[in-house]
């Protein structure tokens, strides 16, 4: 089962105790933080609220993948990291790199253990979006690989005709897997 959670939201709740179905169903939690700048978590600002996490997941009797920022590197995002760190909520890669760190070190260090952490950005490589292999946190830090990818076919919007699924995934898979060639990818 998948599904999002906002920033300030505290997991896991009883939704996802009931969701699980008895450790059935794994979870996946798209962890929408991103309304704070990267240089907040490390600087601490919101280390009671990774507290109120924490706790919450030691009571989880479950695994739960959070894939954190989801789709970072889109250029649609308040978050995506830019190389000038421009964007509202966002910073340079490397504070997306130690905002990541900081928050999985943090989560593991107070007994969150059974959160799995899924880097998950989406199969665009435009000009506009950022190049994944600058944002990467590093092998210990990720369990999971994710991609995101649309085809957005005849809808109207302009973006292209309808793509195969190898056109869609290719390349932006073949960058992410190169990053931990170990870890799982989901699509």
């Amino acid at each position: 089962a998948s599904y999002f959670y906002g920033p300030d939201v505290v997991f896991p709740a009883q939704q996802d105790l009931d969701t699980a179905r008895g450790g059935t169903r794994d979870l996946l939690v798209a962890w929408e933080i991103g309304k704070f700048r990267y240089s907040e978590w490390p600087a601490g600002l919101h280390d009671a609220y990774l507290d109120q996490v924490a706790a919450a997941a030691r009571t989880f009797p479950y695994a739960m993948y959070v894939r954190p920022w989801p789709e970072m590197n889109g250029d649609w995002t308040s978050f995506q990291p830019t190389p000038t760190g421009e964007k509202e909520h966002g910073g340079t890669p490397e504070e997306f790199i130690a905002a990541w760190r900081y928050v999985v070190t943090y989560l593991r260090e107070r007994g969150a253990t059974n959160l799995r952490w899924v880097f998950n950005p989406t199969t665009d490589t435009y000009v506009g979006t950022t190049d994944i292999r600058t944002i990467y946190p590093g092998d210990e830090y990720v369990d999971i690989l994710g991609l995101d990818g649309y085809n957005w076919g005849n809808t109207g919007l302009g973006w292209g005709p309808w793509r195969t699924f190898e056109d869609i995934y290719r390349e932006q898979y073949d960058r992410l897997a190169a990053l931990h060639p170990t870890a799982p990818v989901w699509i």
